[in-house]
């Protein structure tokens, strides 16, 4: 596949538009400013082509796969620290600081989950008129798990090349990233910039 400079400069704007909402409900979550990097964009033809997959080692990777007028798979990557973070500051949680509940963890990093992936879904469809919905997310806790599923996903055929758009959260106060990704098939980026008449 081979995309235009406009393509690619639209496709790293939606990014960024999208990733700042949910920056934005991020720091609902958590009392100090959640700010973005700069967004890339990776065209693949195997996901272990990207340095992100190869380098992966997030304590937690919550998949949600997004469907309606196209469909996405949507990543976010967590280190170990970020949910004791989110615990810390976080008022509502101040009674768990001190948990070592996994499963109550879990459960927390799901719903934050949730939370981002609809603030996402929303703004890409105020950006581009095209509706996504999420599914129920998945949580991973390592790197051959997290392949197993992206792979299992029915619009990815094993000869598609994927179209990798990443712009990750930046949590200030603790110098944190949390990663964002959204992966796309060749047909699905045609029909995300059709709908905004890039091409």
């Amino acid at each position: 596949m081979i995309l235009s400079r406009l393509e690619i400069d639209y496709l790293k704007e939606l990014t960024t538009i999208c990733v700042g909402s949910v920056a934005n409900r991020m720091a609902t979550i958590i009392p100090f400013p959640v700010m973005i990097s700069l967004p890339s964009l990776v065209l693949v033809s195997q996901l272990e082509q990207s340095a992100f997959f190869s380098s992966n080692s997030c304590r937690y990777s919550i998949i949600i796969h997004g469907q309606g007028d196209f469909s996405a798979q949507l990543l976010i990557s967590l280190s170990q620290n970020t949910p004791d973070i989110i615990i810390e500051h976080n008022p509502y949680m101040a009674e768990f600081a001190d948990t070592h509940d996994q499963s109550f963890i879990d459960s927390m990093v799901l719903e934050m989950g949730n939370i981002l992936s609809s603030a996402y879904m929303t703004a890409v469809e105020q950006f581009t008129g095209l509706c996504l919905l999420p599914t129920v997310p998945a949580l991973l806790h390592n790197h051959q798990d997290l392949f197993n599923h992206l792979r299992s996903a029915p619009d990815n055929s094993v000869s598609s090349q994927r179209i990798l758009l990443q712009a990750d959260l930046l949590l200030t106060a603790h110098r944190e990233r949390a990663y964002f990704m959204t992966i796309l098939t060749e047909d699905q980026v045609r029909k995300v910039l059709k709908s905004r008449e890039v091409i």
